[in-house]
């Protein structure tokens, strides 16, 4: 059974069941984390769990031959206690990539963005209303429970990376973040399925919800693979998804009975 030719209308759950049952190989599955396998969202500061029924549904992808990782723009250490430290992971939208083997490879050139850090400091400094988080290649603006002042903050944003061909900005949900352009999800699933045994060779299955996934859907779509969109019906037909589910418990629920189907 070959992937839907046409992206909408999406790709039924039990024929996408159907799909992976009767594709007779392996899969690369590969999860963001906040909103997509997590029932929260939070910025860089708070804490966020996979929900354990997915962690365990995981578990059991691996001991069936399946790989998979998770790609976040949660920093390391935050998504290595988000994923409870089992799996592969992409961290800083899949900038700084820990293999199966605990081998490192880092995606993508180190940009230099001190200058531009200061600016958003100083932004910041004099607003109770926004939260910032950087680390050393990158920085965010934050406005959990200010979404009033948004379009203050993309126009912002948008100034500092004005003249930086090197650095790209993604308008999240919660948060506008300013990255590296040549470093994203896509990359490193391509990085993830090219070096990392547990994905080499396999199909990629990709769970998503927010435009940082989109490079990671397109990627997988060019291997062949499949885009499972989760949450917000708009954004999944803006990126093509194949399937969508409305939530991280309903991606349990697919993990599940796929688990169950499968031998």
């Amino acid at each position: 059974m070959a992937p839907p030719a046409s992206r909408v209308p999406f790709l039924g759950r039990n024929d996408f069941l159907c799909y992976l049952d009767t594709a007779g190989r392996r899969f690369a599955f590969l999860f963001d984390v906040d909103k997509t396998t997590a029932d929260t969202q939070q910025l860089q500061g708070g804490t966020v769990r996979v929900r354990g029924g997915i962690i365990s549904a995981c578990h059991l992808l691996v001991g069936k031959g399946h790989g998979v990782g998770f790609i976040s723009g949660r920093v390391e250490h935050r998504l290595l206690a988000a994923t409870a430290g089992f799996f592969p992971i992409g961290s800083r939208h899949g900038r700084d990539l820990i293999f199966s083997d605990g081998s490192r490879m880092h995606v993508g050139p180190i940009v230099n963005v001190e200058r531009e850090k200061e600016i958003a400091r100083a932004f910041v400094a004099s607003r109770r209303d926004l939260i910032y988080f950087e680390d050393k290649e990158s920085f965010e603006i934050g406005f959990q429970n200010a979404e009033h002042v948004k379009g203050q903050v993309n126009a912002f944003m948008e100034s500092v990376v004005r003249d930086r061909p090197d650095l790209t900005l993604l308008p999240l949900k919660m948060v506008y973040e300013v990255v590296g352009k040549d470093a994203n999800k896509g990359e490193a699933v391509k990085a993830f399925l090219r070096h990392d045994p547990m994905f080499r060779g396999k199909l990629p299955v990709y769970f998503g919800d927010d435009v940082g996934d989109y490079p990671a859907g397109r990627a997988v779509q060019e291997m062949g693979g499949i885009l499972v969109w989760v949450g917000d019906l708009r954004s999944a037909t803006d990126a093509q998804a194949d399937v969508y589910v409305l939530n991280p418990a309903a991606v349990e629920r697919l993990l599940v009975t796929f688990n169950m189907c499968a031998c």
